[in-house]
């Protein structure tokens, strides 16, 4: 089985190297991710109105790598669309330094490079780990090493992404799989000072350490599980209509244009 692995940290960042060494000796690998940080860029893509460039690179364990100057959803549809010849059977992208759970999922390159896999009729896991410093994704692999086969014998899973969060914990101690939905959304609160530069002009600066406001108000979603030590999987799909206000909204079609 072909699988491309992408991610929004870059082609050099530990978590997709963990993936090479985990699934080299199993899976035929190829390799198509931003060649620099590009964490937070959510679905952004260039391919639309600016030209790309890919720059082929070597790993060992990994038939065809390219490091793409672009966004983790162009490093997707470039490696889907043109730099990797061979069919894909699936995209695995991360793994993500930091988990990506409730509204950051929105923000997400990681997630929304596995959404980009999925609009080109590809299924995609989103992988990610809980923890933002540490380089050891060894057990973090390992554990996406063996949800692939539970995703790919899922019914219509080419309907969507398969988004795994796994806690930063030995991988003896995780308390084993929650299958959950985003906690309540929660939204950052990091402007710190605003400086006036002069009557027309203001500068925002941020603080680097982020405070969630209203994290954790549900006890039992994705993230509080996470917290807990349990592996959490997301189904997340491209569809984002509110299909119960749908049915709510009807009337307004007997509505006369005023």
């Amino acid at each position: 089985m072909n699988i491309l692995l992408a991610n929004d940290d870059g082609i050099d960042a530990p978590g997709i190297r963990a993936l090479v060494e985990e699934l080299k000796d199993e899976y035929t690998l190829f390799v198509s991710a931003p060649h620099n940080q590009c964490s937070a860029q959510s679905h952004h893509v260039n391919y639309f109105f600016a030209d790309i460039y890919a720059e082929k690179r070597e790993i060992e364990g990994v038939k065809e790598a390219w490091a793409v100057e672009g966004t983790p959803a162009d490093a997707v549809y470039l490696g889907l669309n043109g730099l990797i010849s061979e069919p894909i059977d699936l995209v695995v992208s991360g793994i993500n330094k930091g988990w990506n759970v409730s509204t950051d999922t929105i923000y997400s390159g990681t997630v929304q490079a596995a959404i980009e896999a999925l609009i080109n009729h590809v299924p995609a896991m989103a992988a990610s780990q809980a923890s933002f410093e540490s380089d050891d994704f060894v057990d973090s692999a390992k554990v996406i090493h063996g949800l692939i086969p539970v995703y790919l014998n899922q019914e219509n899973h080419h309907k969507y992404v398969f988004s795994v969060n796994v806690p930063y914990i030995p991988k003896e101690e995780m308390k084993g799989y929650k299958v959950k939905t985003f906690e309540k959304p929660w939204y950052y609160s990091n402007v710190s000072t605003i400086e006036k530069i002069n009557d027309k002009r203001i500068c925002f600066h941020t603080d680097p350490d982020l405070t969630r406001e209203n994290a954790g108000l549900e006890s039992d979603g994705d993230a509080s599980n996470v917290r807990k030590g349990y592996i959490v999987i997301t189904p997340i799909g491209v569809d984002s209509v509110h299909h119960y206000h749908m049915d709510k909204l009807k009337p307004l079609e007997d509505m006369s244009v005023k």
